[in-house]
């Protein structure tokens, strides 16, 4: 089992939240998809990691079954328990397992990823100590859906933080930061804080966020077939 998240990595989370209303985005109305076809597929496709370079290279591979966009068919997240702390997020679409994200740590700084409970949205963030970008997204068709964004593209590695970030529509966009918090909240019923405060670099309020990564969650893989059948 992998070591928990250090608290000090949710530092890298340039937002304040002031909390969430009520009123909660709804999950999309899609044709419901067999329960036993969804597992099967899942099924299918660990038996087909056998035989994959990454699967057999690790020495613990861990996995979770988690609905990040409220569809009833959940997704698995692949914990490659390698060097590189790497994530392959898994879903099942249009009859077949396709991965359309990826979390862990890259070349310098992390990626983490948040599930915001109870909508069918999660968001990315990634930090590399001189650019930080931030994603809400969502899952359409077996595919990652990006909504909102900050800071997206500033890769010069020669440049500090620079305030404000851009932020960003699903277009790409650039809007308004308040354009952006009324964005956020008409979608997750959450409101957000300031983005890219020097004072705000924690994550105030975490109660509507659900670390997708926790090893808390991780299972091994008997334990994921367990739950498939």
């Amino acid at each position: 089992m992998k070591k928990r998240i250090p608290a000090c990595l949710l530092s890298i989370a340039l937002l304040s939240v002031a909390g969430c209303g009520n009123q909660q985005a709804a999950a999309p109305q899609k044709a419901q998809v067999p329960e036993t076809e969804w597992k099967n597929a899942y099924l299918t496709w660990l038996d087909g990691l056998q035989n994959n370079e990454e699967y057999l290279a690790a020495e613990a591979n861990g996995f979770r079954l988690v609905d990040l966009n409220e569809d009833s068919v959940p997704e698995v997240i692949w914990d490659h328990a390698d060097f590189s702390d790497h994530f392959s997020f898994m879903t099942y679409a249009n009859g077949s397992v396709q991965e359309f994200d990826s979390a862990g740590r890259r070349a310098v700084g992390y990626e983490l990823a948040w599930d915001i409970i109870n909508t069918p949205y999660y968001v990315k963030e990634f930090d590399t100590g001189f650019t930080y970008e931030f994603y809400l997204c969502t899952i359409e068709n077996g595919e990652q859906i990006v909504l909102l964004a900050v800071n997206e593209g500033n890769i010069d590695p020669s440049a500090e933080y620079v305030y404000p970030f851009t932020c960003r529509n699903e277009k790409g966009d650039e809007i308004s930061e308040d354009a952006f918090k009324k964005k956020f909240k008409e979608l997750t019923g959450c409101e957000i804080g300031n983005i890219a405060s020097d004072s705000d670099y924690l994550v105030a309020d975490e109660t509507w966020l659900s670390n997708i990564l926790d090893p808390e969650y991780i299972v091994t893989e008997e334990d994921l077939r367990g739950s498939l059948k």
